[in-house]
């Protein structure tokens, strides 16, 4: 990809990144509002992707875990982890109406 067609790309990006950033402003407060009520701070933990071309980069995301140990110390399987919010949205409601349509279309 040449100079101008990246710049260009990045132009898009942001002419759609911002718009939709400021319009989901409130409800990403919200979000973190609840995660500092229920777990407390930090609300937000990075973590590392594979990007293009392979090269790393830092996503931002919003806490849906704890970090529970057994009486061992060592640390609990994922799904004990959840929290209850996080374990409710685990499976949205239109996958199993999906799974469901599917299951009668079949019959």
């Amino acid at each position: 990809m040449n100079t101008i067609d990246r710049r260009q790309k990045r132009l898009f990006d942001l002419a759609l990144a911002i718009p939709g950033l400021v319009l989901l402003a409130p409800v990403l407060i919200a979000a973190a509002a609840a995660v500092l009520l229920k777990m407390g701070a930090p609300v937000l933990f990075r973590q590392s992707r594979p990007g293009q071309d392979g090269r790393p980069f830092t996503l931002l995301k919003f806490r849906t875990m704890v970090d529970s140990c057994d009486e061992r110390g060592r640390l609990l399987d994922d799904a004990e982890r959840l929290t209850p919010w996080a374990a409710s949205c685990a499976e949205p409601a239109w996958t199993s109406f999906l799974s469901l349509s599917t299951l009668f279309a079949a019959a």
